[in-house]
């Protein structure tokens, strides 16, 4: 649970400074004192950290969440630091040759954190309306982004026009607003693979010295699901699938250390993903066709 737990970290560092440049800012209007040249830079520097600490997070949960998108996670944190760099000297060094790299990378980053937001909560489940929402969300993020690039590159030619720059900006946030409240919305109509309190216990594996004497205690004596064998283990039913189980845990940081595999439960033939409580006892999540 490490990576997630550092994830948490810098995104808690990254809104700090935030919080630390907006404080400092707020105390230099009320007191009515000027900010020096020093001052300006020390500030734009903490934002521009702040800000790209977050797009790099947002990389790092879509390489954490959705393995098979991890390149363009770790792509995105690696953009993010590159536009730090470039965006520190062009602040330090001053000069307007020196900003268009800066405003380049600093683009890029925006757009390939909120790429990496709106891909990291991918589910099997969506809705035909949740993945034509998000699709549409990235094509207008992208098609912007291109838009603004041609802008800034071609200073005093007006490369598309100010209105179908307005048009494509409007849509990209249409969807960016109403992409959370339709999921939303179909969390309610529809069970979501990660929420724990959906799972029921399938059976449990008690370490036994007599797995025969243990078997007709439990089954024969109680009644119960219980199985013996060498090592305790509990299993749960996933509402899901396998390979969402797969995502729900590496998600979390948690080591799977079986599976997915085939495995007979109580309900017949599924497919099973198994991992260790801080304890060290085996965990077993079991999904059924």
């Amino acid at each position: 649970m490490r990576s997630a737990d550092d994830l948490r970290g810098v995104t808690k560092f990254s809104i700090g400074l935030l919080c630390a440049a907006a404080f400092v800012l707020i105390i230099l209007v009320l007191s009515g004192s000027e900010v020096d040249d020093d001052s300006a830079k020390a500030i734009g520097t903490a934002a521009a950290l702040a800000f790209l600490s977050l797009t790099a997070v947002a990389g790092s949960h879509l390489a954490l969440r959705q393995p098979q998108l991890s390149l363009l996670g770790h792509g995105t944190a690696l953009i993010s630091a590159i536009a730090f760099l470039v965006t520190t000297a062009a602040i330090w060094s001053g000069g307007d040759d020196n900003w268009k790299p800066a405003i380049y990378t600093l683009i890029l980053a925006f757009a390939c954190g909120h790429s990496s937001v709106l891909l990291a909560n991918l589910d099997e489940r969506d809705s035909d309306g949740v993945r034509l929402v998000r699709g549409g969300t990235l094509l207008g993020l992208w098609l912007l982004v291109g838009l603004a690039i041609g802008e800034i590159a071609s200073p005093g030619r007006d490369v598309v026009g100010a209105r179908a720059l307005g048009v494509v900006a409007i849509l990209y946030a249409l969807g960016a607003v109403v992409l959370p409240l339709l999921r939303r919305a179909d969390s309610h109509s529809q069970p979501r693979p990660d929420r724990q309190g959906e799972l029921q216990i399938d059976h449990v594996v008690a370490r036994a010295g007599d797995p025969e004497r243990s078997a007709r205690f439990y089954g024969e004596g109680l009644g119960a699901g219980v199985k013996p064998g060498p090592e305790g283990k509990v299993c749960f039913v996933w509402p899901g699938t396998a390979e969402s189980a797969v995502t729900h845990l590496r998600a979390r940081g948690i080591e799977i250390v079986e599976g997915p595999v085939v495995r007979t439960g109580t309900h017949g033939e599924g497919v099973s993903v198994c991992c260790r409580d801080p304890d060290g006892n085996l965990v077993e999540l079991i999904s059924y066709p």
